[in-house]
């Protein structure tokens, strides 16, 4: 992790400036989401998984995450800042979420074992199908009067 990488981190963990970005970007600087709906995520994710008869861990360190959810939605919205344009970022991205996804499979599949409810892995299959990502750059920024936070001086050059 460089300078900028660090500072952009530290600054966007800030839910005042995340919610910024995402109205910013998603809703044309109406302010949808506010600060006090989201949720800040951990950052390491992992799984034990086995592989020739043996356990081993798998690991991945993200930048920022976080969650807003209601009673209609739950989304998580994260990211990944680099300094220079990395290609391979989404592929990144999506293996964070299919580690988290695990964890989680592994956590129901272990409640669901332990009350002897599930029958098959199948009938995981409602929690995990919905998969979705978006990928915006930052640098698609156009319109610096979007942002309400000090983003808008900050992204735009």
């Amino acid at each position: 992790m460089g300078i900028i990488n660090t500072e952009v981190n530290a600054m966007l963990e800030r839910p005042a400036i995340f919610a910024d970005l995402v109205n910013g970007l998603l809703h044309g600087g109406e302010q949808v989401l506010k600060p006090e709906d989201l949720t800040p995520l951990p950052l390491r994710y992992g799984v034990i998984v086995e592989e020739d008869g043996r356990r081993k861990a798998v690991e991945r360190t993200g930048d920022v995450r976080m969650r807003a959810e209601n009673d209609v939605y739950s989304v998580t919205f994260f990211d990944e800042t680099q300094a220079k344009v990395d290609y391979g970022m989404p592929v990144r991205n999506m293996l964070y979420d299919a580690l988290e996804y695990r964890r989680q499979v592994q956590e129901m599949e272990k409640g669901h074992r332990e009350r002897r409810e599930l029958k098959s892995p199948e009938e995981l299959l409602p929690f995990v199908a919905d998969y979705r990502l978006n990928i915006i750059p930052v640098r698609a920024i156009k319109e610096p009067e979007n942002y309400k936070s000090c983003l808008h001086t900050f992204f735009i050059c």
